[in-house]
């Protein structure tokens, strides 16, 4: 139900400013360039689009479950990709490599520009701040094409997981439970850990009915891609397939872990590998960065320790969630958005490989940041403006990963994800403590209705 004054039509948002079309093209034009470099990859087997394209391969000329247990033939790297996620890359192996890099490519970008589309519609429907993240909206346009480069760059799914993301919220504001459920549930099956993003309709208060379709549909949905999908495609295969599967990589202490908690490049800015670097010695890596401080702590301790900061980090994110959940009572896009701005953010900080082809995972995170600078420009609040706007763009740069190696290996770029993770946590909190107040103050200002 539109919630705005009859004198504020819909879609009635500003027309944006010369320079932010020249940015938005910009963007764009970088977003294309990392998808013809995808191309390239592609057509040499190269890149995680040349590891899914030899395991469909191999999954055409009949290999079985063996295929989570050996490495790809051209990269060396285990392959991790669900079942699920095969079947969906699976038509594109009867091409040849450079056609179906192409068509892969062209699929990503056709994906990001519904996303920007998607983006824009929610936005108009939002029933509290619709102004303000109006006026946000050129930003985060700008920020979603960014975020994609290194995802589209290397032939990573993710892309695909946030246009179901923005997705989902399209079809939350339109009430369609059901479909919104399928649209969470498609990420899940192809990672699993994506399955967090199930927090947003739990803590949704006051849509009881809503969160039972969204529920139902969310593990039906993963039941059908994980069970029938697959048997569709490979047949009795399927279920050995999905058993290697959850017994190499989810339970086995694959490889691909291993590999991912590596200190070898510095690009990986996770907790595991950041507090490896200050708590344990890996002499391959201190001594190709002295200057690291670090002390001689076994591995295993400091992962554990690792694994328990990430927990109390996702039960921190429970616990704001809750306070939201007691103190609004009443179900709204704008709740919708602030709880998948939380749960992107606490996504992306507790992922144990946090690199810039899974930047794009913290796009819902910065919405709140962009409307608080937007709301401070609103109010000519010069100096609240320069900073929260200095602070996207510190985000941005840290989360993108635009520092030098030497950076790196500090592990600065986890600060992106940390300060996204509190900034959110604070966006909650004030919402909770006096959001209703707020809401109704505005209300009275701007002929809006209080959510």
């Amino acid at each position: 139900m539109n919630t705005r004054n009859a004198e504020i039509p819909v879609g009635s948002a500003r027309p944006m400013t010369n320079a932010e079309r020249v940015l938005i093209a910009l963007s764009a034009v970088l977003v294309v360039s990392q998808a013809i470099s995808m191309i390239g990859r592609g057509a040499d087997l190269k890149s995680d689009i040349g590891c899914f394209y030899s395991a469909t391969t191999q999954l055409n000329n009949g290999i079985g479950g063996d295929l989570y247990t050996l490495p790809d033939p051209a990269t060396g790297w285990p392959m991790c990709m669900s079942v699920p996620g095969l079947v969906i890359f699976q038509p594109l192996s009867l091409l040849s490599p450079f056609l179906a890099a192409t068509i892969w490519a062209v699929f990503n970008l056709a994906l990001l520009a519904v996303s920007v589309v998607l983006l824009c519609k929610f936005l108009d429907r939002l029933d509290h701040r619709w102004d303000i993240y109006q006026e946000a909206l050129p930003s985060a346009i700008i920020i979603l094409l960014l975020l994609s480069v290194g995802s589209i760059q290397v032939g990573q799914y993710s892309v695909l997981f946030v246009a179901c993301w923005i997705l989902y919220l399209y079809s939350v504001a339109g009430r369609r439970n059901y479909l919104a459920g399928i649209l969470l549930a498609i990420p899940s099956a192809i990672k699993l850990y994506p399955a967090m993003m199930l927090a947003v309709p739990v803590f949704c208060r006051g849509n009881r009915r809503g969160l039972t379709k969204q529920v139902l549909s969310f593990v039906l949905g993963v039941l059908f891609l994980f069970v029938i999908v697959p048997r569709l495609v490979y047949g009795p295969r399927a279920w050995e397939l999905n058993k290697s599967f959850f017994q190499n990589i989810i339970f086995g202490g694959s490889a691909k872990l291993s590999q991912v908690q590596s200190l070898d490049t510095p690009a990986n800015q996770s907790l595991d590998t950041v507090m490896l670097r200050y708590l344990s010695h890996d002499p391959a890596f201190h001594s190709r960065f002295p200057n690291v401080p670090h002390l001689h702590l076994e591995r295993g301790q400091v992962l554990l320790v690792a694994h328990i900061v990430r927990v109390l980090m996702v039960l921190a994110s429970t616990g704001f969630a809750l306070l939201w959940w007691r103190r609004h009572d009443k179900h709204s896009a704008y709740a919708v958005m602030a709880m998948f701005a939380l749960w992107s953010a606490t996504l992306y900080v507790a992922l144990p490989e946090v690199k810039a082809r899974y930047a794009i995972y913290a796009f819902g995170s910065f919405l709140p940041l962009l409307a608080v600078a937007a709301q401070a420009k609103a109010r000519s609040d010069r100096r609240g403006h320069i900073l929260y706007s200095v602070l996207v763009l510190l985000c941005l740069i840290l989360v993108l990963q635009f520092i030098p190696v030497s950076l790196q290996a500090y592990g600065v770029g986890f600060l992106g994800a940390v300060i996204l993770w509190i900034a959110n946590l604070r966006n909650i909190a004030a919402g909770g403590r006096g959001g209703r107040a707020e809401g109704a103050a505005q209300a009275g200002q701007t002929g809006q209705t209080a959510w």
